[in-house]
Parts: C-alpha cells; structure tokens; sequence
C-alpha cells in the first residue's frame, strides 16, 4: 500500500497548525487523522514551545508501524483506525489537524497518487470530510480547532457550504498555486467535464491548467 509522506499539502498544514499550537498559552490534547507517516506531528513536536499531548491515526496499518518505529516521545499516542474510530475515549481535542482525502474520485482513479490506496472520495471529492464533519463537533472542545486542507480537485463550493454549517468561523490561508501533471493531459475530456460540474476548480493560464492547494482553519470561538 502506498504511504502518503510529506508533500505541500503536508507542508502547508505543517506550518498552519505549528502557528496555531504555538498560540496556546497552555499544554493542548492534538488529534492528527490521516496521519500518513507522521511528518505533520513530528513537525509539531520539533518545533512546539510546550509538551503537548499527541494522538495519531491512520487507517493503513503500515504508515502506523512505520511512524511508531520512527518515533520515541511519550507525549504521542498513536494508532490505527479510520477517522475518529479509535479514539471515542480520548475526545474532546483542543486542535484537530486532517489530511484525509478530499479530491475528485475520477482525479483519484487516474492519478499515481492513489496507487493501492482506495479513496472513497465520490465525485465530488467530498465523501470522507463529510463523515469527518458529522462527527466532529463531538470530539473537537468547545473552544478547539479544526485544520484541514483545502485542494481545488474537490467542489470547493460544496465544501465551503458544509464548512459553514458546522463552524462560526472560517478562515482560508493563502493559495498555493501548481501545474496540473501529465496524466490531467492525457484525459483531458474527462476532466474538462468535471470542471463544467463544478466538482473541481481549475485555472487555464499560460496554456495549462492550474490547481491549488490551502487549509481552512474552522472554529466555533464567536470571538474568531
């Protein structure tokens, strides 16, 4: 099964979520789903200005055997289980971090990216952050934080409508802007209709095509 390790997306939620961490003035419970091999958390525990407690998870059994061999601190509990399975007895968390998948089923399909890995996303790229969201009001603390990525191979319309529906506030980073790769070129009539469905969004300049990648940072704190 192929390991998702760290890439943009990973680096940009990296980034986001160290700043957000390094804002508490106290010791903080942080839940990371989709966990890959663990880059993000060790991210955070390198670069974190106080010993907060971590939990993981993932449902590949090999990125969590690799992560827990590539890890010595205590403070990281880490297991293996889709979404918020393992961890009914561990909630509330004060900063949820996910890197589950969000693109286009079709996009999955005919990428390398997913090579042995089911995404379950549907068309609208949409159908794992949906579950994640029924749920996540249960296990995130009243005045905890949601971190997620955003890629533009989703419908972002309909993600940002479900976003609402759950959090007070809602704050985009910057977008990181990149070229799609060969296999986009090569199936382009598929992929042009999925653009007219709104189920991804791309931009055309300097004749190509053009997808982007940011997180959203979600909560319920009506002082924002």
């Amino acid at each position: 099964m192929t390991i998702f390790k760290e890439n943009l997306t990973s680096k940009i939620l990296q980034k986001n979520s160290l700043i957000l961490l390094n804002s508490f003035n106290v010791e903080k419970k942080v839940l990371e789903i989709g966990c890959g091999n663990g880059n993000i958390t060790k991210h955070l525990l390198k670069n974190q200005k106080r010993n907060n407690n971590f939990f993981c998870s993932d449902i590949s059994s090999e990125s969590i055997e690799i992560f827990k061999n590539s890890i010595l601190e205590k403070t990281v509990e880490i297991k293996c289980g889709k979404f918020f399975d393992p961890w009914k007895k561990e909630k509330p968390f004060d900063l949820i971090i996910s890197d589950v998948s969000s693109i286009s089923e079709p996009i999955a399909l005919a990428s390398p990216w997913y090579k042995g890995i089911v995404s379950n996303c549907g068309e609208d790229g949409l159908n794992n952050i949906n579950i994640i969201l029924n749920d996540i009001n249960e296990y995130l603390s009243s005045n905890g934080i949601f971190i997620l990525p955003i890629i533009s191979l989703c419908n972002l319309e309909e993600l940002d409508n479900k976003l609402k529906q759950n959090f007070i506030n809602i704050k985009y980073t910057d977008k990181v802007f990149w070229p799609m790769p060969d296999f986009f070129k090569n199936q382009l009539s598929l992929f042009e209709n999925l653009i007219k469905k709104k189920e991804i969004n791309l931009q055309y300049k300097f004749g190509s095509y053009y997808a982007f990648t940011s997180a959203a940072i979600c909560s319920n704190n009506s002082h924002g």
